[in-house]
């Protein structure tokens, strides 16, 4: 024995994150696209200038994303008459007594010429706007000064390039007070793009009485100009200043669905609901994963896209040589019905986090009529040499990345072409029945070389008692599994969902193995093996998150691993209750 085995067969109890925020933090205003009858998430409207919201008219614009995909309906503003206005003023006001507050607004503009006005209540020198000016984002906050006021507006960096017309962009104004002044931010997905420090804190800001208006300036209770022309997905205020480290200055790996792979907690909108709130209590709760704290673990991470597409990510692997990322998912609705589409496998560029292709896998071999779609579980990702790897029941399934149909469909995240997910049909390749256990449960698998240059299949169970296996499979020059395992190891832990071999020597191998399971903190353990002996020689818990970590990869030397705590079968499920921890990330972790 080199070292105390430590054997988990159960999971640490942490409190769940609650579905609350301080001071009475919450979403104040919210324009989201919507077809017929207005929706609970959308906020009361007085008017909507000129807009029909008839099912199929001109200014509802539908994008078909194909099979398994939600479609996403945008507001199209004419630039002329059309705007929407809410049915009352706002006050950033929190309980506290801070007025903070964030804009939000998911755009693609037909022309950046003059003023055009995306979000304002600017009317009688009051309130704030979020705007295009001259090509360029802007925000406006007009602050008390005794019984005067203060504009100031915050403009892009010198050198920020101008906005271009027939792209989606996600653009944040952020307002936070301080204790001698506001600190005023733009960001435009994700970056920040201007910023300014007041001169003071004045006398606050200068709340509006003015109803607040989408796509237009609003005065008198009317539009007044500066009307925006263009498509306006969604519009979103907030009396607090959103938490940057976890929401607005990160990645989002758009997906041309609705906020663009966003999660759907944009969707709540109740009296303790605020945008990020969710992301907000669970880093907190887990110093592992807090960006903030002295204890964060997580280097690197992204939001996964199909977060609102009742897809739920299951594998993950990645191809080093040209640096992407592979996610599998399976399909599950908030009934929790299964099969209802085909399972996928998203292909994202690791060094820009962008979606690049997406795979929907079939069961059936290429020119095989009627086709067989693999529409279960994912259980694990792997990839070796253009090839994926994934498991139907207890049968390993491969699919060679060139046989996607020519051309290749390649989605473009700045203007949602070819947002249509089901483009890249994938058909098996080979199929692999290699000696398991018919009570094996297949819950996640990796590729790694051995000491001798040989590539080894890694598969392992997910158990809630006894079979704890983890063994591993030669690949042949051809990319095929042998039969009988080179190694067969007893996990040191149940509830396995991801396995990654990061070091394998002459005589020893060594693992990150990650165990979750439902409303349970998700946990990473450092486990050494011994060639030829069975059990781990240790193991040693190494990483506390939310809950839902699934497959693990090894991307360099660091491992990485998600979680499906984002999606939105778990988040909005009836039954069992929906999670609390919402953790939408692709991450990687140093151990």
């Amino acid at each position: 024995m080199l070292g105390s085995l430590l054997v988990a067969t159960s999971f640490a109890t942490v409190a769940s994150a609650q579905i609350t925020e301080p001071d009475n933090h919450q979403v104040i205003f919210r324009y989201r696209t919507f077809s017929g009858t207005r929706p609970s998430y959308v906020s009361p409207l007085t008017s909507a200038g000129g807009i029909s919201f008839a099912a199929g008219s001109t200014d509802i614009v539908t994008i078909a994303r194909g099979t398994g995909f939600d479609d996403t309906i945008v507001t199209d503003f004419d630039g002329s008459t059309e705007f929407v206005q809410g049915s009352a003023a706002l006050d950033t006001t929190d309980s506290a007594g801070n007025d903070s507050f964030t804009v939000e607004a998911w755009f693609k503009a037909d022309s950046t010429t003059g003023l055009r006005s995306i979000f304002s209540n600017t009317e009688s020198y009051r309130g704030f706007a979020l705007r295009l000016n001259a090509g360029q984002l802007q925000g406006l906050v007009r602050f008390a000064n005794g019984s005067s006021y203060v504009s100031v507006t915050v403009d892009p960096d010198a050198g920020t390039p101008a906005l271009a017309t027939g792209r989606w962009y996600y653009a944040v104004l952020h307002c936070r007070k301080q204790a001698s002044y506001y600190e005023l931010r733009l960001y435009l997905d994700g970056v920040k793009i201007g910023s300014l420090n007041t001169a003071s804190l004045y006398n606050g800001v200068r709340q509006c009485t003015e109803l607040p208006m989408v796509g237009a300036e609003p005065s008198g209770g009317t539009a007044s100009g500066d009307y925006f022309d263009g498509q306006i997905y969604a519009v979103v205020v907030s009396n607090h200043d959103i938490y940057l480290n976890n929401y607005v200055k990160l990645p989002v790996v758009r997906d041309g669905g609705r906020y663009f792979g966003s999660p759907s907690y944009h969707d709540y909108l109740s009296t303790t609901a605020s945008t990020d709130f969710r992301i907000h209590a669970t880093v907190k709760l887990y110093p592992d994963v807090d960006p903030d704290g002295t204890s964060n673990k997580v280097v690197d991470r992204m939001e996964w896209p199909f977060a609102n597409d009742y897809y739920i990510p299951q594998g993950l692997t990645y191809d080093a040589t040209n640096g992407r990322f592979y996610v599998g998912y399976y399909w599950k609705d908030e009934a929790g019905t299964l099969h209802g589409a085909p399972s996928i496998v998203a292909e994202i560029d690791a060094a820009t986090k962008t979606l690049r292709r997406t795979f929907q896998l079939q069961l059936s071999a290429s020119g095989v009529s009627p086709v067989v779609w693999h529409d279960g579980h994912i259980g694990g990702l792997a990839y070796h040499n253009g090839s994926l790897y994934t498991k139907e029941g207890t049968t390993i399934y491969r699919y060679r990345l060139q046989d996607a149909p020519a051309p290749n469909y390649l989605f473009n995240a700045a203007t949602f072409a070819n947002a249509r997910g089901d483009q890249n049909p994938l058909p098996a390749y080979a199929t692999y029945t290699p000696n398991i256990s018919t009570n094996v449960d297949i819950s996640c698998m990796d590729i790694a070389t051995d000491s001798d240059g040989t590539p080894i299949f890694w598969v392992a169970d997910f158990d809630l008692s006894t079979y704890r296996k983890l063994l591993g499979y030669p690949i042949d020059a051809n990319g095929n599994i042998a039969a009988t395992p080179r190694y067969t190891f007893t996990l040191p832990v149940l509830k396995t969902q991801g396995v990654t071999c990061y070091a394998a020597g002459a005589t020893t191998l060594d693992f990150y193995i990650a165990t979750s399971y439902s409303t349970n903190p998700s946990e990473i353990y450092r486990v050494h093996y011994v060639k030829g002996v069975a059990a781990a020689q240790s193991s040693t818990k190494v990483f506390e998150g939310p809950f839902g970590l699934e497959d693990m990869t090894m991307a360099g030397t660091m491992p990485w691993t998600i979680s499906e705590s984002g999606a939105r079968y778990y988040q909005k499920r009836t039954s069992p209750a929906p999670w609390d921890d919402l953790y939408p990330f692709l991450f990687g972790v140093s151990l």
